[in-house]
């Protein structure tokens, strides 16, 4: 019948104390037969996405400095460079060490089959300046130099090839002034990096 309640056939309600004390007797049950005791395992914490694309860098670092794996590395590494989700604490030094691995062997810039690939990646670089500190900058427009525009000055187009040699001209123009004691510190970090020295 509708409308039939505890109030209307007289049961007696219980009150909340005594409903907690009742559940509390059955050996700590709640309403639903669950042990409030035993609690679920927290669900996996997904990655933070800083993290997912630094392990995503660090996989293509491994495959740059391989001329049979670089297409595709190189490709994979223009995508997260343009896909403006990196940034310079998070990524910064992770970027540059996949670059640094790519310019691990400088000839392979050189390859027929590599040659416009290289152009391409440190093109990409180049116009992520925020990414990299003073250092790493100064690393970068070196690598410029010999994988975008040292390519070019092997053309037969003669307006391509002054245009070029000028950004060299210009690049080095731009350097500081030399000093004997800059060929001390040079030898110390050509030593330290297991380098050979210049033959003089």
């Amino acid at each position: 019948m509708a409308g039939i309640g505890q109030e209307t056939i007289g049961w007696p309600a219980e009150e909340p104390d005594a409903k907690r004390q009742r559940l509390g007797d059955a050996g700590g049950e709640n309403a639903e037969g669950v042990d409030d005791d035993v609690l679920p395992p927290p669900p996996p914490t997904a990655p933070h996405p800083d993290e997912q694309l630094t392990a995503a860098l660090h996989r293509i670092r491994g495959h740059l400095g391989s001329s049979r794996k670089f297409t595709k590395a190189s490709a994979l590494l223009r995508q997260l460079l343009g896909g403006g989700g990196l940034n310079r604490p998070a990524h910064g030094n992770a970027v540059f060490a996949c670059l640094r691995a790519a310019m691990a062997t400088p000839s392979h810039s050189d390859e027929p089959t590599l040659r416009r690939e290289y152009q391409k990646l440190f093109t990409a670089a180049s116009k992520e300046r925020p990414l990299f500190s003073a250092d790493q900058l100064a690393q970068l427009d070196v690598y410029g130099l010999w994988a975008v525009l040292r390519p070019q000055l092997a053309t037969d187009d003669s307006f391509v090839f002054n245009r070029v040699l000028g950004l060299i001209k210009a690049a080095v123009a731009a350097l500081p002034e030399a000093y004997p004691e800059d060929d001390v510190i040079l030898l110390h970090l050509q030593a330290s990096l297991g380098a050979e020295a210049p033959k003089r």
